[in-house]
């Protein structure tokens, strides 16, 4: 049960950060450091309200089934997220969470409803943390991803598809990104789970986007010895995507809105 929290809270992590024009193809990058276009990357993200995203997850270690080829595709609309994970093991696994203000709502994947996290108890530690970090400054959040790395650098050019990216390697200060980022991980998570960690970023040079996330990943975890995660996300379609909301969804909000003004 904590193997999949700590997993999902971490691709959390990795989304959370994703959501905190081209014009004139002129290279936007050019000039810019590597944290410096890492923080604007996410800053350009932040603004985005819609994206595709699909990739690959991986998880070995002893005391855990292999998750080696698991792949993830799902789709973001503002507040709104749905994740699908298919491929060896216990099977196809879809997960939508709907996020307003500091209230988290999911998409049982066993029901196939809707229920507040309040009432799940294995999601709503994670959920209800990441939901505590809206609404936020943007400004404050990305001070607080440019205070979290210890290491950024260029890594080789490359493209993606048609666009022409930078690829940025960096390690991140764990132990300030959970100052910066209070909530985001389980209370339990401490920098000293962590004994390998790194991820690149892929940026559009003409509008700053990130389009692809890399993760690698070596955890300490008691129970299971040495966990290694290596996930890699590409998105796609920023503003392209529109999501209506279930009207399974909509009820329940309206219901617990009642509850609370004791309607």
């Amino acid at each position: 049960m904590r193997k999949r929290t700590v997993v999902f809270a971490l691709f959390l992590f990795l989304t959370a950060f994703m959501f905190s024009g081209c014009g004139d193809r002129k290279d936007l990058s050019e000039g810019l450091g590597a944290a410096e276009l890492l923080v604007q990357s996410a800053a350009r993200a932040n603004e985005t309200k819609s994206v595709n995203f699909d990739g690959i997850l991986e998880v070995n270690g002893e005391g855990v089934a292999s998750y080696q080829g698991r792949t993830v595709t799902g789709e973001g609309f503002e507040q709104y997220l749905t994740i699908r994970l298919q491929g060896r093991g216990d099977g196809p696994f879809e997960l939508s969470l709907y996020l307003k203000e500091q209230d988290v709502y999911l998409k049982d994947p066993n029901t196939g409803s809707w229920v507040s996290a309040k009432g799940n108890p294995m999601m709503a530690q994670v959920l209800v943390s990441l939901a505590r970090q809206r609404p936020y400054d943007p400004a404050q959040a990305m001070e607080g991803i440019k205070n979290s790395i210890k290491e950024a650098q260029f890594l080789e050019d490359n493209t993606l598809g048609k666009i022409p990216v930078k690829v940025i390697s960096v390690v991140p200060d764990m132990e300030k990104a959970l100052d910066n980022f209070p909530g985001l991980l389980p209370p339990q998570t401490t920098p000293d789970l962590y004994k390998d960690l790194g991820y690149e970023v892929w940026v559009g040079k003409h509008d700053l986007l990130p389009y692809r996330y890399v993760l690698y990943m070596t955890l300490d975890i008691q129970e299971m010895g040495e966990v290694d995660l290596v996930t890699r996300m590409d998105f796609t379609g920023y503003n392209q995507v529109t999501i209506e909301l279930p009207s399974e969804l909509q009820e329940l909000i309206e219901a617990e809105r009642n509850t609370g003004s004791g309607k």
